[in-house]
């Protein structure tokens, strides 16, 4: 069976969403791992300036596609969405660096 793995990128809207930022991409985490669409193997969540970075891993690419139709799991990504946008991750500060280094956040 196939994996897929997401890198998710977000630009906090202000100072204080950057603050409450992590916490918000655990609970999307949380409500994708409650729903039973992402494996149990832990994500990383990143930090390159105030922009975080959520790497996760897909229970398989069709669990990837059920989770946009979710309920419970659009709810946490909205409370994710009021505090930041979502860029692709070359708009990371660090993206040019050839050996970027990112802050891990632990919970």
């Amino acid at each position: 069976m196939s994996t897929e793995a997401t890198l998710a990128a977000y630009r906090p809207r202000d100072a204080d969403a950057a603050d409450a930022l992590p916490a918000r991409l655990r609970g999307w985490w949380d409500a994708m791992r409650g729903q039973g669409v992402v494996t149990a193997r832990e994500p990383w969540l990143l930090r390159s300036g105030d922009d975080c970075l959520l790497v996760f891993e897909w229970v398989s690419p069709q669990a990837a596609r059920r989770a946009q139709d979710n309920p419970a799991i659009n709810e946490a990504l909205a409370a994710v969405e009021a505090l930041a946008e979502r860029i692709p991750p070359g708009e990371l500060e660090d993206a040019d660096d050839l050996e970027a280094t990112l802050e891990v956040v632990a919970d």
